[in-house]
Parts: C-alpha cells; sequence; structure tokens
C-alpha cells in the first residue's frame, strides 16, 4: 500500500476503534444511570432516616426489603437499630455485633451457620402503638406483600378522634338520683398508625421492559418503566 492508503487505514482504523469505544462507554453510563435511577431509592431514604428527637433507643424495622440496608452507618444516630419483623422468609437473617464482647470475635444468640431462622431475630408486636418499631421501611408494589396493612396508612398531621364503647347501666336499687343510662367509657388503640415520612421511585422490574429496565435513555426509560414507592413510615 503507498503512503496515502496506508494513512487511510490507520485513520479509518482510528475512527472504528474511538467509535467502538465511545458506544461501549455510552452503555456503560445508561448502565450505570439506569441502576441509580431505578434501585437507588434504599440507599438514599436510609441516608434521609427522619430523626426522631423524643424516642431513644429508636427501632428501625423490615420485613422482606431486609437484605437492600445498607449500613447501620446511614442511621442519624447511634441509638438506631435494624430490626427484622417476620416477612415469611425462613432464613437466617444479620446478626449485630455485640462491641463490649469482642465484635466480630463473639457469636451472640441467634446466629448459626446452618442458614437457619431463629426467632430471637425477629420482633414481636411490630403493629402494636407500643411496639419495638419506630420507624418501618418498606415498598409499595404491585405484587408485593406489603409489610403495613393499607389501612393503617394515616396522613401527616392526622388527629385521632377519640372512641368509646357504651353498654347500659341499671338504676341502682332503690335510688332515685337517675343513676342508670348509658355509659361510655373510652376504648384505647392498640394498633399502630402509620406515616408517610419519607419515599422515592423504585423500579417494577417485573412489570418494565427488559431494555429499559436495564438501559437509561433520557425522556423514553421514564415513560416506559413501571415503578413502586419505596418508604419509610413514622409510627403516630
Amino acid at each position: 500500500l503507498g503512503t496515502a492508503a496506508r494513512d487511510a487505514v490507520i485513520a479509518t482504523a482510528a475512527i472504528g476503534v474511538a467509535g467502538v469505544a465511545g458506544v461501549v462507554a455510552a452503555l456503560g453510563a445508561s448502565r450505570a444511570v439506569a441502576q441509580v435511577r431505578g434501585y437507588g431509592a434504599p440507599m438514599a431514604l436510609y441516608q434521609r432516616t427522619p430523626l426522631l428527637e423524643d424516642v431513644s433507643p429508636v427501632g428501625v424495622c423490615v420485613g422482606g426489603e431486609w437484605y437492600r440496608f445498607p449500613s447501620s452507618f446511614h442511621f442519624p444516630r447511634g441509638d438506631y437499630g435494624l430490626r427484622f419483623i417476620d416477612s415469611g422468609f425462613e432464613g437466617a437473617l444479620p446478626v449485630p455485633f455485640v462491641g463490649g464482647k469482642g465484635g466480630t470475635a463473639f457469636a451472640p444468640p441467634g446466629l448459626n451457620d446452618r442458614n437457619a431462622a431463629d426467632p430471637r431475630q425477629r420482633v414481636q408486636f411490630a403493629h402494636h402503638v407500643r411496639g419495638p418499631c419506630d420507624l418501618m421501611v418498606d415498598v409499595a408494589m404491585d405484587g408485593v406483600t406489603p409489610a403495613i396493612d393499607p389501612n393503617s396508612i394515616v396522613p401527616e398531621g392526622w388527629v385521632e378522634e377519640a372512641t368509646f364503647e357504651e353498654f347500659e347501666q341499671e338504676p341502682l336499687e332503690g335510688g332515685e338520683d337517675g343513676s342508670g343510662g348509658v355509659v361510655r367509657i373510652p376504648v384505647e388503640r392498640t394498633l399502630a398508625r402509620w406515616v408517610i415520612a419519607g419515599e422515592a421511585p423504585f423500579l417494577d422490574a417485573a412489570n418494565s421492559p427488559a431494555f429499559t429496565r436495564a438501559f437509561y435513555v433520557p425522556w423514553w426509560s421514564a415513560n416506559r418503566n413501571a415503578y413502586g414507592s419505596y418508604r419509610v413510615y413514622r409510627r403516630v
């Protein structure tokens, strides 16, 4: 080949390599953005965990979303602790380290090497008004069983109306003071109510096209993907 032809081949090859590299870089960037936009809600919400000034310690409960918890370093104070509620998962769950007994050198109660569930890993009465869960993290999405009864979710600023139980009281024998009649006794609520303290969109992969959930295309992917809502609830 002559010099001109050789230079043309080299230039063409360089353009081809640059083009391939550009396409690969664009696909990689698109893939990374798709992951962050689709599945970044847990990290974002845990970083904005509500600060409860008048509660200590603070129980942050999770159910089926336990495996998306990033780290306790995202909690605003050291007295925040992750707690697990029963979600149908039958395997072992993470167990907190006991710093005063050597950290990872000490096997705390409930830890085992069989991936077996242990009742001590899960809290009880999670939905009681005075239960162990001050905050609850969950996802609201079609096809996913919620950790919180939707009927127990109330708007911010909700004020509870007093409820009473009524029964008839017989007049006292020989009394003429009108002691009989209807008696109303206040009924104390036992089930917690929850307000949405924070939420962010979370990709519903089962109901989104394969291409748009894998790669992000501005102004196109968001209109084709389906999203649920990743939420932090606060007990009231």
